[in-house]
């Protein structure tokens, strides 16, 4: 039976196979301090004075909510009028002090009817993200999610299909509308706002903050998508994992502007000083991560659970949840870490996000080192089964895991 619910689940797993990697059609990540789209080479029209700034992956621009904004209306409604995903990081300013919500993002005319406009702000009041597409400025489609505590930066995603909109806040599905007119069209001469609509109104202000990584795809990010294209700045990578007694764990944690940090508690963790510290704990431990910023703190923490190998039972099959191959000798591989307590190995395989298989063995030695047909992989998620012996009992498992260079 256990087999059966198996084959089920990884069935749709694998029902993506037939699904087209999504395309960045509109990419703005302010890596060279410039206002550029990266799929296009074209240029914003740049209002007051950004400032480039570390961001949450490279450089970022800061916004200072009075004038600056950056303005893009190179037919963007051709790319809104599909089925689309949109997402940016944002890091809100610690000086921010108002009760107006802040524009982070906007497609409007110029004459400001709520007329196919597409606007995203973030509410003070509540914590939280709302975002509106108006069509004739009477029939208004919302989504509004709570930012989660703990946080700096914030990574935000926005799906529209034909007859659904969808909320993405740091990884996790927060809102949906189902109700979507899949008729609606954004009209052109549009132009697509970061940091200020040129609509601002009297409930309304600039964005004063940082603002990164604005992308638009050619269609709607699965959970999956979402969770791999997030550079994941401030937080720690690696997930709650088992261990065994006596072994020990890389943490791996995202990219910080921020050189102050501290763990704790500081048991069994090798360096406190280092952002991708190793720890050996002898009993189940959780380390906590916290980044600060002046009055913004990121707080993160991961579990480390530890066994001992001379209780495990057959249905236990301890697998890694990511590694890292990148040539230092410290997680390379990614294979089973209680490999003795299988009698057969039957198969063991590795699959992209689509289905396509990557790797597959029946050696209890060999592990897959994240290559396909000789060349490396990018970083992102991944999926293994394995099928085993144990105890003269056939057992299956299977999962996800990360590569992370």
């Amino acid at each position: 039976m256990m087999k059966h619910i198996v084959l089920i689940l990884l069935a749709g797993l694998f029902s993506v196979n037939g699904i087209a990697q999504p395309s960045r059609v509109f990419d703005v990540n302010f890596n060279n301090c410039d206002d550029i789209d990266n799929i296009d080479g074209k240029l914003g029209v740049i209002a007051g004075n950004p400032q480039c700034e570390c961001g949450a992956d490279g450089m970022a621009f800061r916004f200072d909510g009075v004038t600056d904004s950056i303005g893009y209306d190179d037919n963007i409604e051709r790319i809104l009028n599909q089925d689309f995903a949109l997402s940016f990081y944002f890091f809100l300013d610690n000086t921010t002090n108002t009760t107006d919500q802040v524009d982070l993002i906007s497609f409007t005319d110029s004459e400001c009817v709520r007329d196919s406009s597409l606007t995203v702000r973030f509410v003070p009041q509540t914590s939280s993200i709302l975002a509106e597409i108006s069509i004739n400025g009477a029939f208004i489609f919302t989504l509004r999610g709570v930012i989660p505590p703990g946080q700096c930066w914030n990574y935000v995603v926005i799906n529209k299909s034909d007859d659904k909109l969808e909320l993405y806040i740091n990884n996790q599905l927060i809102d949906e509308n189902e109700e979507f007119d899949r008729n609606f069209r954004f009209k052109p001469g549009g132009v697509l706002s970061l940091g200020g609509s040129p609509c601002i109104n009297s409930f309304s202000t600039r964005f004063a903050g940082l603002m990164d990584e604005v992308r638009l795809y050619d269609r709607v990010l699965l959970e999956n998508e979402v969770i791999s294209e997030n550079f994941n700045p401030d937080r720690i990578i690696t997930e709650d994992q088992t261990i065994f007694i006596g072994e020990s764990l890389d943490i791996v944690t995202g990219n910080s502007c921020s050189s102050s940090f501290s763990w704790n508690p500081l048991t069994a963790l090798d360096d406190p000083s280092s952002k991708f510290p190793t720890v050996s704990p002898v009993e189940t431990t959780t380390y906590n991560y916290i980044v600060n910023f002046g009055t913004c703190a990121s707080t993160d923490s991961v579990r480390v659970s530890v066994v001992d190998p001379n209780v495990s039972s057959c249905d236990q099959l301890f697998v890694p949840n990511a590694f890292t191959p990148n040539d230092d000798n410290r997680n390379d591989e990614f294979g089973i870490s209680n490999d003795f307590i299988i009698d057969d190995l039957i198969s063991f395989q590795v699959f992209s996000k689509w289905g396509e298989k990557l790797f597959e063995t029946s050696s209890i030695d060999e592990k897959w080192d994240g290559t396909f047909q000789g060349e490396p992989l990018n970083p992102g998620s991944f999926l293994y089964r394995i099928v085993y012996t144990c105890s003269g009992e056939e057992f299956s498992a299977s999962g996800n895991f990360v590569l992370i260079n």
